[in-house]
C-alpha cells in the first residue's frame, strides 16, 4: 500500500477512533498532524478526464468549423478563431483564481486554448492560402505550448508541448529526411526542465518517452546503424540519472520513472543485439563519422559515463551512513554495456557471433538476477520482470540455436523446473516478510 493510501486509511480511523470514545479530538487531531502533508494529492481523475474532454472538444470545434468554413466570409472567420482562442483563455484564467477544484477546470480549459491556437494555425493558413512547409505549423503550436506551460507552471500543457515538439522532429525526419537537432534540445530543456522544476513524474515521463522517440526519428536520417548506439547510451545516462535522483532530497520521486525508460529501453536494445544478424547490421556496421553522427554518439556517451562516476561516488560517500541508497547488483552492468558498445561500434575487433553471445549471456544474468532478487525481497516486479525477460530469450534461441526437438525439449524442461523453483522461493519470502510484520 501506498503511503497516501495508508495516510487516507489512517484518516479514516481516526475519526472513527474518536467517534467511539478510543481517543480525544485533541489526540486524534495530534496523531493526523504529523502526516498531514499525505492526507491527498492532486484529484488526478479530474484532471484526466478533463484533460481528455478538453482535447476532445477541441478537435470537435475544429471540425465543426471545417464543415462550415467554405460558407463563411473571411471576417467571420477570423473573429471566430481569435474569439474562440480568447473565451478560452478567459475562462481559464477565471477559474485558475481558484483554490478549490475548479482550479484544475482552469487548468484544463487552457489546453482547450491551446488547442484552438493550432485550429486556428492551420485556419488562418487556409483563409490567406498561405503555402508553408507545414511541419512548421507543429513548430509554432508546440511553441505556444511550452511557453503556457512555463507560463502556468502546467504540466498538461508540458504534455501537450511534449507530443506536438515530437510531432515536428519526426514530422521532419520520417517525411522530409531533414533531422532537426533542435528538436530533441527543446524537448529535452523545455519539457524535461519543466518536469524537474514542478516535479512532476507524469510530465517527466511523458517528456522522456518523447525524447527517445524524436532522438530517434532524428538520428535515424543521419545514419540508421547509429540509432541503436546512440539509445543504448541515453539509457545508460537515464539509469544513472535515476540513481543520483534517489541519493539526493531533490526529487527523489523521479528515480523510478528515471529508472523505468532506462531499463526499458536498454532491455529492449540487448534483446535486438542477442540476434547475430541484427548485432551485425545494428552495431557492427561502419556509420557516418560526420560531426553530427559524432555528436550524437559522443555526447550521450559522455554524459552517461560522467552520470555513473556521480553515481559511484555518492554510493562510496554514503557508505559509511545507516542506511546507504546503494544500485543493485545489476546496476553495474550498464557501464559496462555502455562502454562495451562504444568499443565495438567504432572498430573494436569482434565477430558479430561473438558479441552477439556476449549480449545473450548478459541478457540471461540480467534476468536470473532480477529473478533472485524479487524472491529474495519478495518483490513481485523484478521476480515478473526477469522471468519474462527469461522466456523471451529462450522463445528467441528456439528458432536460431536449439535445431533438434530434443535440444528443444530439455531446454524447455529446464525453463519450467526454473520458473516453478522462483514461485516456489517467492512465497517462501512473502511468508517470511509476512511473519516479520506480524512481529514488529
Amino acid at each position: 500500500m501506498s503511503r497516501r493510501k495508508q495516510v487516507r486509511w489512517l484518516h479514516g480511523q481516526a475519526e472513527e477512533w474518536v467517534a467511539k470514545g478510543i481517543i480525544t479530538q485533541e489526540q486524534g487531531a495530534a496523531i493526523l498532524a504529523q502526516y498531514a502533508g499525505g492526507k491527498g494529492g492532486p484529484p488526478w481523475g479530474a484532471i484526466i478526464f478533463s484533460g481528455i474532454g478538453a482535447v476532445v472538444i477541441g478537435l470537435g470545434v475544429i471540425l465543426l468549423f471545417a464543415y462550415n468554413w467554405a460558407y463563411m466570409p473571411k471576417g467571420m472567420k477570423l473573429a471566430l478563431v481569435f474569439g474562440a482562442v480568447a473565451a478560452a483563455h478567459i475562462a481559464s484564467i477565471r477559474q485558475l483564481g481558484r483554490d478549490d477544484w475548479r482550479r484544475h477546470l482552469g487548468e484544463a480549459l487552457s489546453v482547450l486554448a491551446t488547442m484552438l491556437f493550432g485550429a486556428g494555425i492551420w485556419l488562418i493558413a487556409q483563409i490567406y492560402h498561405i503555402d508553408e512547409h507545414f511541419p512548421n505549423a507543429f513548430l509554432v503550436w508546440g511553441l505556444g505550448a511550452l511557453a503556457m506551460a512555463w507560463a502556468m507552471g502546467s504540466a498538461a500543457q508540458g504534455v501537450v508541448a511534449a507530443a506536438l515538439l515530437t510531432v515536428w522532429g519526426c514530422t521532419e525526419a520520417w517525411g522530409f529526411d531533414t533531422p532537426v537537432h533542435v528538436a530533441p534540445l527543446l524537448i529535452a530543456a523545455g519539457v524535461a526542465g519543466l518536469a524537474l522544476r514542478l516535479r512532476s513524474r507524469v510530465l517527466l515521463a511523458c517528456a522522456l518517452a518523447a525524447l527517445y522517440t524524436c532522438t530517434a526519428g532524428t538520428v535515424g536520417v543521419i545514419d540508421g546503424r547509429l540509432v541503436i548506439p546512440a539509445l543504448i547510451y541515453m539509457a545508460g545516462l537515464f539509469i544513472a540519472l535515476g540513481l543520483l535522483a534517489a541519493q539526493t532530497r531533490w526529487f527523489p520521486s523521479s528515480g523510478p520513472v528515471w529508472g523505468f525508460f532506462g531499463w526499458s529501453l536498454l532491455v529492449g536494445c540487448m534483446f535486438l543485439l542477442t540476434f547475430t544478424d541484427a548485432t551485425r547490421y545494428l552495431l557492427l556496421a561502419r556509420h557516418r563519422a560526420g560531426p553530427a553522427a559524432m555528436a550524437y554518439a559522443w555526447a550521450p556517451f559522455l554524459a552517461a559515463m560522467g552520470a555513473w562516476v556521480m553515481a559511484g561516488l555518492g554510493w562510496l560517500r554514503q557508505r559509511s551512513r545507516a542506511a546507504p541508497v546503494g544500485p543493485a547488483g545489476e546496476a553495474w552492468l550498464v557501464p559496462c554495456i555502455v562502454i562495451v558498445c562504444m568499443a565495438v561500434s567504432n572498430g573494436a575487433h569482434a565477430g558479430a557471433s561473438m558479441i552477439s553471445l556476449a549480449f545473450n549471456l548478459v541478457f540471461l544474468a540480467l534476468s536470473v538476477s532480477w529473478m533472485a532478487r524479487g524472491c529474495r525481497e519478495g518483490a513481485p516486479a523484478p521476480a515478473a520482470v526477469g522471468s519474462v525477460m527469461l522466456a523471451m530469450l529462450v522463445f528467441a534461441r528456439y528458432f536460431d540455436l536449439f535445431v533438434s526437438l530434443a535440444a528443444r525439449g530439455f531446454m524447455f524442461l529446464v525453463v519450467g523446473g526454473v520458473l516453478f523453483s522462483e514461485g516456489i522461493m517467492y512465497m517462501r519470502a512473502r511468508r517470511r516478510m509476512k511473519k516479520q510484520e506480524v512481529q514488529q
